[in-house]
């Protein structure tokens, strides 16, 4: 018997009697849309993708979206299916443009039926190119050698990015937002590429199923073993007009269709969070921005606390409280004790938004007091919202207003600031054109550092229009309590749909050490002798790191400020120094970290040409 027959026979006999007798995935695929078809194969997608799951035979491929399914389904099971054939994201009008795949129509849950009948080893990727690939390959896990990448920087979520292979063709490598793909270096040399074949409204798309099909390193942060309770973590956010949808000047329909779910899901992202201090943007209804306070503080009663500024941004006909984009702020009671609230300034040359009469989104400032582990640091933040428009006169109009205030930032000289929000450009070069970042006069001012800009020069988006906009900076003795490599875009691949029920904006995060914390846990772990000594830092070619003799191996290590490791050493027991070349890392701060058994230790290092 041939061997797909035999396979067939096999997990035939696992079924019910009242299912289907399996049919080869190639003749499936060629039925009807809405054809009840019964498929069985082994599955090379369980849920790295958060759905839909990939099952392939002798004949080809297909995916099957079906929630039980494929959080129940393991690489390699083998999986017997009966639903109906539908197609994903065809172009309205061309069948034939998405792909084929077994679901149920909306707002059924029960028309696709299973049985997992044993597990096994997933099939090996057919090895393919780019100019090969067409309908019958769809939904196979392929194999494309030599591939390069034309973006550089860092993979973000649900972007599909384009590639050549070694025979010269071109294609599309999609990276979904549920992999560990997300934040990963895109490669700078050929790689060897893993992925099911999808389609796009047209697009044939090469998608992996995370770092090992492209042969790179997930990234990592450092101090995620620091529990969030002990640090002091700032977040800023535009959350899209929020708590509204209804026309606001020009635009007819502004912010997700489903104000609840909006509302629900920035409570599901805030407590995800778990920060001690929220900078948000584009709050549109003040009732909404409490309800989400009084669902935060849900079995914890005044945990979270907010203020909401008191600005106008429309015409004096018009209910400032409802209508019109306000910044805000929201805090944990518990660290961040307010002092004084209000407008950073108010001059009447402002013009960060829309308002008439000058009365467009001032900067909004919170001092306050926090405190971590017994240590209290006052701080001022500020958040602001900046003029949007890719114009020159947008432009003029941002360059101005942040030169204005930082006329009051410098006039307060001994105060801790931290400056985050909207600032609707970029900090390595603008946003239009190509020009001079409007906020120069900050990043080349030596006093102030903006953790946000590594994410800027690796290319990452806090934003669905591609650009890094959302921005976290600080000036003064704060400056010496931040966290390197923690900055980061959330990521919230566990809302489904979040760009559209959610915001347009992605959540930009980060981590402060206000009472040494981590200071204290290397020393504790590490006798006196055996902390970590980084020489020299700066550092131009060789860094020497040495430590007291290990009783146990392990590794010592270098990430950059995203948390990616850009080197590392094996130090066997007995070892007391590694040595790494920093000739070939970009200027910039970095982190060595020592992890030997319950020996760990961390130091900054400096690399400067």
């Amino acid at each position: 018997m041939p061997r797909f027959a035999l396979f067939l026979a096999m997990m035939a006999a696992a079924l019910p009697a009242a299912a289907q007798t399996p049919q080869s995935i190639a003749d499936a695929k060629a039925l009807a849309i809405g054809t009840v078809v019964t498929v069985a194969g082994r599955v090379t997608v369980a849920n790295e993708y958060g759905g839909p799951m990939y099952l392939q035979d002798a004949t080809g491929g297909m995916p099957v979206y079906f929630v039980a399914l494929h959080t129940a389904a393991q690489r390699g099971d083998s999986v017997i299916v009966t639903g109906p054939i539908s197609e994903f994201q065809a172009t309205a009008g061309q069948p034939g443009t998405g792909l084929k795949q077994i679901s149920c129509p909306t707002g059924n849950t029960t028309c696709v039926t299973y049985t997992v009948a044993g597990a096994g080893t997933a099939p090996a990727p057919r090895l393919t190119r780019f100019a090969e690939f067409a309908e019958p390959l769809e939904g196979q896990l392929l194999l494309v050698e030599d591939v390069r990448f034309t973006s550089t920087g860092s993979f973000q979520a649900n972007i599909s990015y384009p590639v050549t292979d070694g025979a010269g063709g071109t294609g599309v490598v999609y990276i979904d937002n549920t992999t560990n793909l997300v934040g990963a270096a895109i490669p700078t040399t050929p790689v060897q590429a893993v992925g099911t074949l999808g389609q796009y409204r047209g697009t044939r798309q090469l998608q992996p199923r995370n770092t090992a099909d492209l042969g790179i390193q997930p990234v990592t942060y450092p101090f995620e073993d620091v529990s969030k309770d002990l640090t002091f973590e700032v977040v800023t956010w535009n959350m899209e007009f929020f708590g509204y949808n209804g026309p606001i000047g020009t635009d007819p329909d502004a912010g997700p269709d489903d104000e609840e779910l909006q509302i629900a899901n920035a409570v599901k992202v805030l407590r995800r969070l778990d920060a001690d201090l929220y900078g948000l943007e584009e709050i549109v209804s003040t009732v909404a921005f409490n309800r989400v306070i009084d669902s935060l503080n849900v079995g914890q009663p005044g945990t979270f606390a907010g203020q909401i500024a008191p600005i106008r941004q429309v015409t004096s006909a018009d209910d400032p409280a409802e209508v019109g984009q306000k910044t805000a702020f929201i805090w944990r009671t518990a660290t961040v004790s307010p002092v004084s609230r209000g407008f950073f300034t108010t001059s009447g040359q402002w013009g960060f938004c829309c308002g008439s009469g000058g009365g467009g989104r001032y900067p909004y400032a919170l001092t306050f007091d926090a405190t971590m582990g017994g240590t209290t640091k006052r701080i001022t933040a500020v958040v602001i919202h900046a003029k949007a428009g890719s114009t020159t006169a947008d432009y003029d109009q941002r360059l101005s207003d942040v030169n204005l205030m930082k006329i009051t930032f410098d006039g307060r000289t001994n105060d801790d600031f931290i400056f985050l929000g909207d600032y609707n450009d970029d900090l390595d070069v603008s946003t239009v054109g190509g020009r001079v970042t409007p906020y120069t006069r900050y990043t080349s001012d030596a006093a102030w550092t903006f953790p946000t800009l590594a994410l800027s020069q690796q290319k990452f988006a806090s934003t669905t229009g591609g650009e890094m906009i959302d921005h976290i900076g600080h000036r003064g003795t704060i400056a010496s309590t931040h966290l390197a490599g923690t900055t980061r875009i959330e990521n919230p691949n566990y809302l489904g749909s979040y760009l559209s029920t959610t915001s347009d904006h992605y959540p930009v995060w980060t981590r402060y050490d206000l009472a040494g914390v981590t200071t204290d846990a290397e020393a504790e772990a590490l006798p006196a002798a055996a902390v970590l000594a980084v020489s020299p830092s700066p550092a131009r070619s060789r860094v020497a790191v040495r430590f007291a003799a290990l009783a146990a191996p392990g590794t010592v290590a270098v990430y950059d400020v995203l948390g990616r490791r850009v080197a590392d050493a094996t130090v066997a027991a007995g070892a007391s120094e590694a040595a790494f070349d920093v000739s070939a890392l970009p200027t910039g701060l970095y982190v060595v970290r020592l992890d030997a058994g319950a020996v760990q230790g961390s130091r900054a290092l400096v690399v400067a040409r």
